[in-house]
């Protein structure tokens, strides 16, 4: 796995949220979630993404229950279950967020390797 310094280029493939203030980077795929705070290293977490409130992807930190939030009607589970979506944790370290270490999705902690920084980022591989 190699970590980035710098932020990642369009081409990599890799979308970047940081909760807290700054200014979107449309051209690298970094984007701010402003009036925020930055979410605490130990902070419990989920990121959904979705599309037409399918699902594409779950990601849990620090044991965050997702299967209260994973629900119609918000989202359309095509008669699975939260579970079927994600299972496992993953914990940052360093305030580094979360990476994924691959585009196959097993729907797993697995999925994803705590990042190493200075500030809560997440990086979606796309």
């Amino acid at each position: 796995m190699q970590y980035q310094r710098e932020p990642f280029s369009r081409q990599s493939g890799v979308l970047t949220v940081h909760f807290g203030n700054g200014h979107d980077n449309l051209a690298g795929n970094v984007f701010y979630v402003p009036a925020t705070s930055d979410l605490a290293i130990d902070e419990p977490a989920a990121y959904i993404v979705s599309l037409s409130r399918s699902v594409l992807d779950v990601a849990v930190m620090n044991g965050f229950d997702v299967t209260s939030t994973l629900v119609p009607p918000a989202y359309d589970l095509g008669g699975r279950t939260a579970a079927d979506y994600w299972s496992g944790s993953v914990a940052p370290v360093y305030g580094g967020g979360i990476v994924r270490t691959t585009v196959w999705d097993t729907n797993t902690a697995d999925d994803f390797v705590p990042g190493r920084g200075l500030y809560s980022y997440f990086y979606w591989c796309t």
